[in-house]
């Protein structure tokens, strides 16, 4: 199983909507291959709606985004994933390697879920300790 980042994500529709195969395309080619299960953790949901309230096409984005998430398994958010998500921030902290909350969020979902993580962000997300994090 493997959790697909926002930048992913972002990315694989850019490509879409290209209609030009890309990165993200090609390392989704390899997942499905290797036979990952794809799922996305809610926090990236939110960020790509933010996306959605920013831009200047919201109706053409949310019918992408819909299309995207809907051959997805969404992961939640529990009061387990919370308390990782409080020792990563804070373990972090102490060494001077802060992130993003949402990156730390999105981090904790992994992690709790044991999976490899899919994203363009390594310099945020290979601080992470535990976190099997693969690049496109």
């Amino acid at each position: 199983m493997a959790i697909l980042d926002t930048t992913f994500l972002i990315d694989l529709m850019k490509e879409s909507k290209a209609n030009r195969a890309g990165p993200a395309t090609a390392k989704l080619g390899e997942l499905m291959q290797r036979g990952e299960e794809l799922r996305a953790a809610v926090f990236t949901v939110g960020e790509l709606y933010v996306g959605v309230a920013r831009g200047s096409q919201p109706d053409k984005e949310r019918q992408a985004i819909e299309a995207c998430l809907a051959v997805l398994e969404i992961v939640g958010f529990e009061e387990s994933t919370a308390r990782m998500f409080g020792h990563l921030v804070g373990q972090l902290e102490r060494k001077g390697q802060v992130i993003g909350d949402m990156d730390a969020l999105i981090a904790s979902v992994a992690l709790e879920q044991d999976e490899l993580f899919v994203t363009r962000n390594t310099g945020h997300f290979q601080r992470v300790p535990a976190l099997r994090v693969e690049e496109y």
